[in-house]
Formats: C-alpha cells, sequence, structure tokens
C-alpha cells in the first residue's frame, strides 16, 4: 500500500510490449501476460504502461500491480516525507558520485603532469580564490535570511569566520610577479566562478536545506586532504613554485582543526519534516553547484594555448562578443523565454524593494511593471544549467535599479535573438534609457551576462542522479 508514499516507478530493467492481444511484461527471468483490453479498463494500469509509474497499489495479494510488487518489479517506495538527516543518508551516496566526476576531470591530470600551461595554472589559482572569496558572503547570506535561530547563529559565525581567508590564505606565495594581488582582485571571474556563487547565494535565500547540502558537500571534501598534499608538491615542483601554496595548505588544517564538517552535519539533526520533492529540489541544487565547478574545470583548460590568463580577464580588456553570436547557437523554447523575463521581473521587483531615490524608483517600478503581465506564466526552470546562471546573475545584480534595466535589455535581446515565438513580444516591450547613472562597472556587468546567456545559447543539461531509498 502507499499510505504515506509517493509514486512508485518500475525498475529500468522492466520491459513491456503489446502484441494487440496481451501485454507482455518481463523482469529478469520472469514473465507475465495480461490481456490487452484488461490495460484498457483500468486506469492505474492505463497509467503504468504510459509513463511507467503509478500513483496507488492496491491491498496485497490483489491485481496485477499487487503481483509486480510482489516480484520486486517496483524501485523501493520513496517516503512523502523525511527529515534532515534521513536526507543527508540519501545524499551521501551520490556525493561520492559527484566527487568521481569532479576529480576525473582531465584538468587535474594535465596540473599533476606539468603538461598545463601558465595560463591554465593561474586560472585554476584564480578560481580557487574566487571560491574562497565566496565562502563568508554566501554564509551571511544564510545567516541575514533564515527565520532559524540556531542557523542564524551557525552561520553569523561561520561569515565570520570565513570572509577573511581568501585574504590571508588564498594570494599564492612565490607567484607574485605572475599573480599581482591587486590584479587578482580586479579579475573578472570565469563565467563558471560567476555561476557558482550565485547559484550559492541564491539557494543560501531561497533553500536552506540545500544551502546546507552545498556547504557539507564543499566542507567534507577534507577527507582527500591527504590526496590534496601530495598534488599540490607535485604542482610546485611542476611549476618551479616554491611553497606556493602554503596557504592553501593553513586553510585545509584550519577546516580540520574547526571540524567544519562535522559541524555542518550537525545540522541535520533537525526533526523538521522535509517532503520528498523538497528533498529532491535540495539534491539538485547541489548537482547543479557541482556542474559550475565542473565547467570552471572546462574553462580552465580552455587556457591551454595561453601563458597569461590574468590580462584578457582585467577589467580594462575584458570584453565578450554580443549574445546571439556564439556559433553552436540553439533556439530556446517559450518556456525558457518566460523563465529569462521572469528573472528579470523578479529583478526589478527586489530592486524596488532596495531603491532610494526618485530616479531608482521610477526605473525599478517600470520594469517590474511592464513585465509583470507579459512574464506571468507558471513555468518550472529550465534543464540548461546556464539558463539558471543567468537568472541568478540578474537577480544579485538589483542593488542598482539602473544596471538592473541596462540587464533587462541584454536579457530582451538574447531572447528575441534565440526564440521566435517571443520575438515580436519583446520588440514590442518599452523599456526606456534609465535615468539612473552608473559606473564602467556596469558596462563589465553586461558583458558578464552576455557571457552566461551565450553559454545557453550553446545548449547544456544535467541528468538528474538516481535516489536510492532504503
Amino acid at each position: 500500500m502507499t499510505n504515506g508514499f509517493q509514486v512508485r516507478e518500475l525498475r529500468p530493467s522492466v520491459v513491456f510490449y503489446d502484441d494487440g492481444q496481451h501485454t507482455h511484461i518481463s523482469f529478469a527471468h520472469w514473465k507475465v501476460e495480461v490481456p490487452s483490453h484488461a490495460i484498457k479498463a483500468d486506469e492505474s494500469l492505463r497509467e503504468l504502461m504510459a509513463t511507467r509509474r503509478v500513483e496507488n497499489l492496491p491491498p496485497e495479494g490483489r491485481g496485477v500491480l499487487a503481483l509486480l510488487e510482489a516480484q520486486g518489479c517496483f524501485l523501493p517506495a520513496r517516503p512523502k516525507k523525511l527529515t534532515a538527516r534521513a536526507v543527508l543518508r540519501l545524499f551521501q551516496p551520490l556525493r561520492s558520485q559527484l566527487y568521481a566526476q569532479y576529480y576525473s576531470h582531465p584538468a587535474w591530470s594535465r596540473l599533476r603532469n606539468g603538461d598545463a600551461s601558465r595560463g591554465e595554472l593561474t586560472a585554476w589559482m584564480i578560481h580557487n580564490y574566487h571560491v574562497s572569496r565566496s565562502a563568508g558572503v554566501i554564509a551571511a547570506r544564510m545567516a541575514s535570511t533564515t527565520r532559524d535561530d540556531d542557523l542564524r547563529e551557525f552561520f553569523r559565525e561561520d561569515a565570520l569566520e570565513e570572509y577573511w581567508h581568501c585574504d590571508a590564505f588564498y594570494f599564492v606565495e612565490q607567484a607574485g610577479a605572475m599573480l599581482p594581488a591587486e590584479d587578482v582582485k580586479r579579475y573578472v571571474p570565469l563565467p563558471a566562478s560567476t555561476a557558482f556563487e550565485d547559484h550559492a547565494l541564491r539557494v543560501a535565500e531561497e533553500d536552506a536545506l540545500g544551502h546546507l547540502l552545498i556547504a557539507y558537500f564543499q566542507e567534507s571534501s577534507i577527507i582527500f586532504r591527504q590526496d590534496s598534499e601530495k598534488f599540490y608538491d607535485t604542482v610546485e615542483s611542476n611549476y618551479v613554485l616554491s611553497n606556493a601554496f602554503a596557504g592553501w595548505r593553513k586553510h585545509m588544517s584550519l577546516d580540520l582543526d574547526h571540524d567544519h564538517a562535522g559541524e555542518l552535519e550537525a545540522r541535520f539533526d533537525d526533526e523538521q519534516v522535509i517532503t520528498m520533492d523538497a528533498a529532491v529540489a535540495s539534491i539538485r541544487a547541489v548537482q547543479l553547484a557541482q556542474f559550475f565547478l565542473l565547467q570552471a574545470l572546462d574553462q580552465i583548460a580552455a587556457h591551454a594555448q595561453l601563458d597569461d590568463a590574468l590580462t584578457p580577464r582585467l577589467p580594462e580588456s575584458f570584453n565578450w562578443p554580443r549574445s546571439g553570436e556564439h556559433p553552436d547557437a540553439r533556439a530556446w523554447s517559450r518556456v525558457e523565454g518566460i523563465y529569462l523575463l521572469q528573472a528579470v521581473r523578479d529583478g526589478a521587483f527586489r530592486a524596488l524593494a532596495l531603491a532610494q531615490t526618485h530616479d531608482q524608483i521610477i526605473a525599478a517600478g517600470r520594469v517590474a511593471s511592464v513585465l509583470g503581465v507579459v512574464a506571468a506564466e507558471n513555468v518550472q526552470p529550465p534543464l540548461d544549467p546556464w539558463l539558471v546562471a543567468s537568472r541568478n546573475f540578474v537577480l544579485e545584480r538589483v542593488a542598482e535599479p539602473g544596471l538592473l534595466l541596462l540587464l533587462a535589455h541584454v536579457v530582451i535581446d538574447a531572447i528575441g535573438d534565440h526564440c521566435s515565438e517571443l520575438r515580436s513580444l519583446c520588440a514590442g516591450l518599452e523599456l526606456r534609457k534609465s535615468p539612473v547613472q552608473f559606473d564602467s562597472m556596469g558596462e563589465i556587468a553586461i558583458r558578464r551576462l552576455r557571457e552566461l546567456l551565450d553559454l545557453a545559447s550553446a545548449g547544456s543539461s544535467i541528468q538528474p542522479l538516481p535516489l536510492v531509498v532504503s
């Protein structure tokens, strides 16, 4: 019976086909034939044949569904409600898969073997700096938005502990000539570095459990400490960087001394009930975070022909072609276009909530008003992670309403380029130029958003990891 349980799914190895008179169902060495008319007459069986899943199983010992259950044809039932600790148990085997994917990336062997160019090496160093720099900010976002008193106190302490680590530990020693600290601070982050930080910030504000899982995923990587030490030794030797990663090693020791992974794991002892849908969404948030970290390794590897990875991404030289010029550009669906319009709409309301001057109020309110109607459809987040990254980028840059209006124009132009169903709608949107002034960093933000939108135009997706419920 399914009291307290969600939809039941057939195992992937269960095979069935209909010959016109009978539906044949087989699993392992077991087979059964069911008259086709019996399938058509039973709503649950029709649902099963069409979707490989069913909402309600009958009482034990009755009917075809009960027979399939007795033969083990269904995956284990997923409980409708879980505790945070149960979600963590679900996540543990998936964490191992995510680690395996990440550490099998060829960028690691190129650095280990000394095959990576100086450009790859410096891009990797700066990416690690950006991940470290965001830690305190993300913890502070969680502390300032959660309604849970215990989590608020925990992440306040975490933010105070983490915010200074990038300054103390992540400017690589013995590499000052190659990576001047002031240039590292000014460097425009790789799009995947940006996507990871923005995603973690949005999750901290929107999904407390997802934030806990992402933080735990990051901190529990300390189990690879010995491997990391050997890796740093090898890279220092390959690139003649004596003791370059001393700060990184100190940071690992600090994590061990403070038992960050253990402290985070203790946060999962909360007995608050969590729905299975919420648990799946939170675990997917970790998978998306890992995707952006993997993509950062791809973008680091793209520096293989460069010795200087620093100069091209300094603000004065950073550039990116207009969205829509990607050679492998794909069309966006209407749902994807509406999703991006909703991102701008939501950003406009956030900007209006932060506006303090007359011009700021009018600029943000105008965008919210124009998009409030056209973006009213109810759509699910798209499968393409870079569309999610584009949405997050807009939402994380709403403190300046004038900049928001400029980003709105970039998004609407991109939708017009890639989504034929929304092209005429976008062309008719009347968003005036903002009277609010912005500095040169506004132009950099526009280029960074175009960079993310171009990646979305190339197309990408993440396959959900299988959840095994014991």
